[in-house]
């Protein structure tokens, strides 16, 4: 066979091949309206795969919503429908916004309708207490139930929720919301985020109808007090220019910790600050900006401590000397796990500077082995920490610190650390016995005290089986009692157990098991 021939064979091969290899799906897309369904022309059916999902076809339905959906390979792919101002109220017969099915090698991946229906629109209008349009203020629609749909809510946020800012009318809106009850919430500019206020509100979306405007004023959250003063020892340079954040120690719920005041830099030597707070607690720091741009990404240059001071009422003639603040730096490490996320909070035990670190939960953290976002690992670092002692804490059920947690930091000190979250907790468990031969068989109390006193209890079922997960290594005490009456959390009642009471430690990853005989 001549050779030119033979290769048009084999082409012809592969070409019949990779026909073979490729499914369909058809249907039609309707839309929903009035309780009537018409076709919903112009619609875009897509199909995906893949982890993540891509993209991998995609074909418009024609006058009478018919599409056919050609090219998909052979698995699992998923379907979905894209028409803007829609949502999908029904896929393949099943009240669900995305199909899966499981294509063959070649022929028909089958029939599937979609039925879409027109989405909602929630819009309104922000003011001040004062009446006047509040601007660049953040709203966040929230699902508080169960809605029919995808979120498709407008603009999403830094961290993928959706939310929108006001413009400088006031005005918002988020379009293509799906039916069911949600919540707005309203938070100020940074500024403002300490004075004004507003509890959320609750938004019922039905079916096709949008929400009439909302109108929402602001209130004062509470009376603020007027600070005032004049920093000694910036020792600006040049163009410099300083801003001052105050850092509420305990902001309360729903109130901002951050809050921003003026400085003056006419007179460089002493710079006059001015501005306005609610009562509380606050650490001081000054951020020092080189308008030159020198600092890193447009940011503070520099930035100083100024101290920790009680606010209570208006105070105009405050005299803040900067001083060298106190740095911590560590590196995080993970034994036997693999978080999605990291929370740590850096607590003050005398006076110093609150903090916190969060990893994850956007997409670009990725636990395995301590490497974050690209690529690195992650660290905790905080800059311009008041001096003093500090405990590292994390309120995680998934790991827990066991390198160091305490820790002194001197005036200028840098600090550089490991922190290592492990998630081997300890167990145990174990039964309980009558505490006499005639005495009933379970349930009984159980009850478990760690060295700091903090007593946890549960009951045993009719067998007397007890079981106690996610334990801190450490000491503990462990008791039961036949009396239901007993309350575990009184010291007297432990005192009373005397040697009923067994003491026990637990290390990270230790599976324990304690007969127990439960104390008349």
């Amino acid at each position: 066979m001549p050779r030119n021939l033979l290769r048009i064979g084999l082409w012809a091969a592969i070409f019949s091949g990779s026909a073979l290899a490729q499914s369909v799906l058809t249907g039609r897309v309707l839309a929903l309206s009035d309780g009537d369904r018409s076709p919903a022309a112009g619609a875009w059916v897509v199909a995906s795969s893949g982890s993540p999902p891509r993209t991998i076809a995609s074909v418009q339905a024609d006058a009478q919503g018919t599409y056919r959906l050609e090219d998909l390979p052979e698995g699992r792919v998923e379907f979905t429908v894209s028409q803007r101002g829609y949502f999908t109220l029904e896929a393949g017969g099943s009240t669900a916004a995305t199909l899966a099915r499981t294509c063959p090698r070649s022929g028909s991946c089958g029939e599937a309708d979609f039925v879409v229906a027109k989405a909602s629109v929630v819009e309104g209008y922000v003011t001040d207490p004062f009446g006047d349009p509040l601007s660049d203020a953040a709203v966040r629609l929230t699902k508080t139930s169960e809605s029919l749909g995808p979120d498709r809510r407008g603009p999403r946020g830094r961290f993928g929720r959706p939310m929108t800012s006001t413009d400088d009318r006031g005005y918002f809106r988020f379009y293509g919301v799906a039916p069911g009850e949600y919540q707005l919430e309203v938070r100020t500019p940074r500024l403002l985020g300490e004075i004004y206020s507003i509890e959320p509100l609750d938004v019922s979306v039905e079916l096709g109808e949008s929400s009439s405007p909302f109108y929402i004023a602001m209130r004062v959250g509470a009376e603020p007090v007027r600070v005032g003063g004049v920093i000694d020892g910036l020792n600006l340079i040049g163009d410099e220019t300083v801003r001052i954040i105050a850092v509420n120690v305990n902001p309360g719920p729903g109130r901002r910790p951050m809050s921003g005041i003026q400085v003056n830099t006419e007179n460089e030597a002493a710079p006059r600050l001015s501005g306005q707070l609610t009562r509380g607690d606050y650490v001081l720091h000054a951020e020092i900006i080189d308008d030159d741009g020198g600092g890193r990404g447009g940011g503070a240059s520099r930035v100083v401590a100024l101290g920790r001071y009680r606010i209570d009422s208006d105070v105009t003639d405050l005299r803040l000397m900067a001083r060298a603040g106190a740095s911590f730096s560590a590196r995080i490490r993970f034994e036997d796990m693999e978080p999605r996320r990291v929370n740590l909070n850096l607590v003050p035990l005398d006076g110093g500077t609150p903090g916190s670190m969060r990893f994850g939960g956007n997409g670009r953290f990725r636990g395995v082995g301590g490497i974050g976002a690209r690529g690195r690992q992650p660290r905790f670092e905080r800059f311009a920490l008041l001096p003093g002692r500090y405990r590292l804490e994390t309120n995680s059920s998934d790991y827990f610190i066991t390198s160091q947690t305490e820790f002194t930091l001197s005036e200028g000190e840098t600090l550089r650390a490991d922190i290592v979250l492990s998630g081997a907790f300890g167990e145990v468990r174990g039964v309980v016995r009558p505490p006499s031969e005639d005495a009933d068989s379970g349930p009984f109390v159980v009850a478990l005290r760690d060295g700091g006193g903090k007593v946890v209890s549960i009951q045993t079922d009719t067998e007397g089986e007890y079981s106690f997960t996610k334990l801190l290594p450490g000491d503990y005490q462990i008791c039961s009692w036949a009396d239901a009456s007993v309350d575990p959390q009184s010291d007297q009642a432990w005192q009373a157990a005397g040697s009923s009471a067994k003491r026990f430690p637990i290390a990270a990853g230790d599976q324990t098991e304690i007969l127990l005989t439960a104390k008349p």
